[in-house]
């Protein structure tokens, strides 16, 4: 599996572990944006996401599918990595992958050995976003460059 198309932006729901931190050098390294946390607002094409977080991260695709059936918009689900974490229910994992998630190392293991690092050819290409409702509640996105 490959996330390498320019522009694709890959949403991470996880806390500050191992994945998360490869995550911020790795999806970059592909071509990628990297979005940590907030899939509301990016239309992320890949989520990765700690298991633990798994329901939570579905319930909440599930509200903005709704919302965009309303409007009348297009919604596409995104890819899911789910990053396993030995402290949870079994259960969870097992859940996310029978959802059709893909287990973080099995997507690892995947790789290309011999890929080539895409360096962006432009300092201003995008890295990664960040949100923030601040005190009006209105989305406030910050776009960060190379």
């Amino acid at each position: 599996m490959t996330i390498s198309r320019v522009h694709n932006i890959v949403a991470v729901i996880a806390p500050n572990i191992p994945a998360m931190y490869k995550a911020h050098f790795g999806v970059p390294m592909s071509g990628a944006v990297i979005n940590a946390i907030n899939i509301r607002h990016s239309r992320s094409s890949v989520m990765m996401v700690d298991q633990e977080f798994f329901t939570l991260a579905e319930e909440a695709l599930k509200i903005i599918k709704e919302k965009k059936k309303k409007s009348k918009g297009n919604f596409t689900s995104p890819i899911f990595i789910v990053i396993t974490d030995e402290n949870c229910d079994p259960k969870t994992l097992q859940y996310a992958l029978g959802k059709g998630a893909i287990e973080y190392e099995k997507f690892l293991e995947a790789g290309d050995p011999d890929f080539t690092w895409k360096r962006s050819k432009d300092e201003w290409h995008s890295i990664a976003l960040g949100y923030t409702s601040g005190t009006t509640s209105s989305p406030k996105g910050v776009v960060l460059h190379h």
